[in-house]
């Protein structure tokens, strides 16, 4: 019982941390506290320019930096680590937000990313503070928010960039691998194991990097599997998205009939450009890409768009 307990609390811990992270959409998601959805959602305008906002979302401060509405930010969360100037603005907590501290900023707006915690925008709508939820939950959906929270902002920079380069990169990545799909095992945790499922935002990743999910059927953002699971997949790369040491992976039981292991294709990776659903998306595809398909590489140079 004891060993259970400590199971479970160990997996709301990573559950919570990947989730502000920006990793997957909660349960919670789908359901209730998404207050400014639909037409209330797109009518959200300021009648000046704000100059003061919060951004209680990784992602979304990567976004708001990325539009060069950074100066903007006054508030962020502790897990707001990117750019380097995120680390010294305000902090407004985690993955629960100290709405004192919040509305001591007195924000103009804060921005969040839709779905990442129960009744956020309700919260801080009783409180007359403005809220701008940005859908992340998939790679054409940070497109199109980082377009809403640039023209809102009236910031100098938007999506096209971004665009251009994921089109390029596909159109890549089509020439160069035209019939070849490689199966990836993309470990999230690894005592219990957790990976991610078909409906998560990393599997998009993969497949956009002509890799294919070996759990890619189960319609889940994450879950717990079994090592024999993994086993009776074969992938063909073991992907460690966390501190994780490559040799002690290749030594759990039975691993070592694996293709991932046989080959030395168990690789770790930069956690926070793939797990934050913001800007830096191409590199995480890129990245990924010229991991599993190293001699195709392609250079960040071949895909950046003509000025």
């Amino acid at each position: 019982m004891k060993n259970s307990s400590i199971l479970k609390k160990t997996w709301r811990a990573v559950l919570a941390l990947l989730a502000l992270s920006g990793f997957f959409y909660p349960a919670f998601a789908q359901g209730e506290g998404e207050a400014l959805s639909g037409a209330a959602e797109s009518a959200i305008s300021f009648e000046t320019r704000p100059v003061c906002i919060v951004s209680s979302s990784p992602a979304v401060t990567e976004i708001l930096f990325y539009i060069g509405a950074g100066s903007m930010v006054k508030g962020v969360t502790t897990l707001c680590d990117y750019p380097q100037e995120a680390k010294d603005i305000q902090k407004i907590g985690d993955l629960n937000i100290n709405y004192e501290k919040l509305l001591e900023i007195k924000p103009d707006a804060v921005f969040s990313m839709k779905g990442l915690r129960a009744n956020e925008e309700e919260i801080l709508n009783s409180f007359g503070v403005k809220t701008v939820s940005l859908d992340l939950s998939s790679i054409e959906s940070i497109f199109d928010s980082i377009d809403k929270a640039a023209g809102l902002l009236k910031a100098p920079k938007n999506s096209s960039q971004l665009r251009k380069k994921m089109k390029n990169l596909s159109s890549l990545i089509r020439k160069k691998q035209k019939n070849i799909v490689r199966s990836v095992y993309f470990e999230i945790w690894g005592d219990p194991p957790m990976t991610v499922g078909g409906a998560s935002f990393i599997n998009q990743i993969i497949n956009a990097a002509q890799g294919v999910n070996i759990f890619n059927e189960v319609n889940l953002d994450n879950l717990s599997v079994s090592l024999e699971k993994v086993i009776e997949n074969n992938p063909e790369f073991i992907v460690a998205a966390y501190d994780a040491k490559t040799e002690e992976i290749a030594l759990r039981p039975g691993f070592s009939n694996l293709i991932a292991v046989k080959d030395s294709n168990i690789i770790k990776i930069d956690y926070n450009i793939y797990v934050r659903p913001g800007p830096r998306v191409i590199e995480a595809v890129l990245d990924l890409y010229n991991r599993l398909y190293p001699e195709g590489r392609i250079e960040a140079e071949e895909i950046t768009p003509a000025e």
